[in-house]
């Protein structure tokens, strides 16, 4: 008798059943997103360059604060981590009721805060000026995380979001690792010439702030996806850029005003196999004429 194929159950043929290739193209298809994943990596390398070189250079520059600098840490890491995302979305819920930007001005703001006060982590001349502004630089800089995946959930439908998440954490993560390799590889030598460890300050200080700003300056580039929706009491937003018709510029404006805001972004043609084709910061062009008899 002829054998049967086996059944694909379980995991493995859940596994088999998804695109992965195809979600990552989807994803990345979304300029905005394609911005939000380079801010998330260049900031994945200032975290990271802190967590593995922070504790040298408190080694080499307070060497009798060796104890001191062990529990401070634990606390700022873990205190000063958890209050900044707390604070972030606290902030942002507030003022993100005038103002939709709010959700890239606040992570911002907190980068360059951060940035400021890495400064006097690394330049301060005593132990104690110098770990009450690693407290700082925690506490404004960590503000970026809570509201990254905030703007991820505000770009992409919701099916996506999920692989959003992975592909960023796979990418990330491993983009940031790149940092500490090469601090370490300047360290050594730079010590090998002969620099007694008097560089690490500096080259601390160029990696970690240098992270962070470009990281603020992309969520401020960011803001220019955002856009208020008309028509809604809410601070409802999407981000979306202006898709203008070929026949009329201001088309597309005007249906997007009268269907209220809310559905425009995600509109399914009856055509559209797949609603998912078109990222939600996006207008299917074959939409026009349906959005048009809609309104």
């Amino acid at each position: 008798p002829p054998r049967r194929a086996p059944a694909e159950g379980g995991a493995l043929g859940m596994l088999r059943s998804l695109d992965v290739a195809g979600s990552a193209r989807k994803v990345l298809a979304v300029p905005a997103m394609r911005v939000l994943y380079t801010l998330g990596a260049v900031r994945f390398m200032g975290g990271f360059a802190v967590l593995a070189f922070i504790p040298e250079f408190y080694r080499r520059t307070f060497p009798a604060s060796a104890a001191a600098f062990s529990a401070a840490n634990a606390l700022i890491i873990s205190l000063g981590g958890a209050s900044s995302i707390l604070a972030s979305g606290y902030l942002t819920d507030k003022w993100a009721r005038s103002e939709q930007r709010a959700l890239v001005w606040v992570p911002a703001v907190g980068s360059v805060v951060g940035a400021m006060a890495m400064l006097g982590v690394v330049f301060a001349s005593s132990f104690e000026v110098s770990i009450a502004c690693l407290f700082v630089s925690y506490l404004a800089a960590e503000s970026w995380l809570g509201n990254f995946h905030s703007t991820m959930q505000l770009i992409l439908p919701p099916a996506l979001v999920g692989s959003a998440s992975s592909l960023f954490l796979s990418v990330g993560l491993l983009v940031g690792s790149v940092a500490p390799l090469l601090l370490g590889m300047m360290d050594k030598h730079l010590t090998n010439l002969g620099g007694g460890g008097a560089h690490l300050p500096y080259l601390l200080a160029a990696a970690v702030t240098g992270s962070y700003l470009t990281s603020a300056s992309l969520y401020l580039f960011l803001g220019r996806y955002l856009k208020e929706i008309p028509g809604t009491s809410s601070s409802a937003a999407v981000l979306m850029p202006e898709v203008k018709s070929a026949d009329d510029p201001g088309e597309e404006e005007d249906a997007t005003a009268a269907s209220g805001g809310l559905d425009t972004p995600e509109v399914a043609c009856a055509d559209d196999e797949d609603p998912l084709k078109k990222p939600r910061i996006f207008v299917a062009d074959n939409c026009t004429d349906s959005m048009k008899k809609s309104s």
